[in-house]
């Protein structure tokens, strides 16, 4: 069924007013919910409504994800007997399709709102256990929501940011998973982004992972992508991630990503420090500070740097997230003497069976 963009750009407006909402609300009850012991043991923040007219409507959305789930689920479950050439019946994981509503405000007044999506399918019958990936993410990116991590998804949606190409506005890809052992995982993804639906631009990319551990404490994950695209050519991705939980809620990371770019002969760095805190179940802060280096033949400069915030809540079960990210972000071009600040405000939901 088609539907305009204007109906997508009221509808993220609309979801956007409903997470507000949703996050006022549980600010409001943040400070009672700390004295009570009880609460903190609570898997998402709206389990205590029993009645009433947001228990009603909670209800009719799970029921109308849990729909929609089932039938995607029926659908891929149809397709993969198919492709598979088998009516056997396999373990496979659930199909999931996802909402993201983000909307980023300025200073300067400038705001912008859209509508992401992302939908994970599992092949089993196929010969080799291919994932099929739908999304309007850049899957190519070491920041895909796999992996996200506070302060990124910020990025994804800003306009200045002239590191990353046009927003892709669909992507399709299989993904295979060739070695998955306790430390270490290899998979090899294929696939077509697309640009204005009418540029295709294809792309392969490996990806390789391996975590250890140091001491007690620390964790180590060191992950690799090498990928190559039609439009921009060969990249490579790396990030090293250096980890230390604190105590039972807290957790302290180093994150450094480089990006090196054979076209542009353009090597980019960025360095974040993040504080996790885990308030409750449900509920979820990380304290960030960012910064991105640019190197280049002809010169090395710092581009940008930035401290902000998270707070990611738990709406209802594992189907309504919302997110409230406020970060200030300084440019080297302006001699890092005029702040820019930002706010993310983000809706998630989930469809499944």
């Amino acid at each position: 069924m088609f539907i305009s963009r204007t109906s997508l750009f009221c509808q993220s407006i609309l979801y956007q007013s409903l997470s507000i909402g949703l996050l006022l609300s549980a600010a409001l009850n943040a400070s009672a919910e700390s004295q009570d012991v009880s609460q903190q043991n609570k898997q998402f923040f709206f389990e205590d409504v029993q009645s009433g007219p947001l228990h009603n409507g909670l209800k009719a959305l799970e029921a109308w994800q849990s729909e929609f789930g089932a039938t995607l689920d029926g659908y891929v479950d149809n397709l993969d007997r198919f492709l598979g050439g088998s009516e056997e019946e396999v373990k496979r994981k659930q199909s999931r399709f996802i909402l993201y509503f983000p909307s980023t405000f300025e200073k300067a007044g400038n705001s912008k709102s859209s509508l992401k999506f992302r939908a994970s399918i599992d092949l089993p019958r196929s010969k080799d256990r291919w994932q099929l990936m739908i999304s309007s993410f850049d899957e190519t990116s070491i920041d895909s929501p796999d992996n996200r991590t506070p302060g990124t998804q910020l990025k994804e949606f800003e306009q200045s940011d002239e590191n990353r190409e046009a927003n892709t506005e669909v992507s399709f890809s299989l993904q295979k998973e060739f070695l998955k052992e306790t430390n270490q995982v290899l998979k090899l993804k294929s696939g077509l982004k697309f640009q204005q639906l009418v540029k295709p631009n294809p792309y392969v990319l490996l990806n390789y992972q391996v975590n250890a551990r140091f001491g007690e404490s620390w964790l180590s994950t060191t992950t690799n992508n090498a990928i190559f695209e039609h439009v921009r050519g060969f990249m490579l991705e790396s990030r090293q991630t250096f980890s230390k939980p604190l105590n039972k809620g807290d957790l302290l990371r180093s994150q450094t990503t480089g990006t090196w770019m054979h076209r542009d002969k353009d090597y980019i760095i960025n360095q974040r420090f993040t504080w996790f805190d885990k308030i409750s179940d449900h509920r979820f802060y990380a304290y960030f500070i960012d910064g991105d280096w640019r190197l280049d033949s002809r010169h090395q400069t710092i581009e940008n740097a930035a401290i902000g915030f998270n707070w990611r809540e738990k709406l209802y079960k594992e189907r309504l997230f919302a997110e409230f990210e406020p970060r200030i972000t300084g440019y080297n071009s302006e001699g890092f003497s005029k702040p820019h600040p930002a706010l993310l405000l983000q809706l998630e939901m989930h469809f499944y069976r």
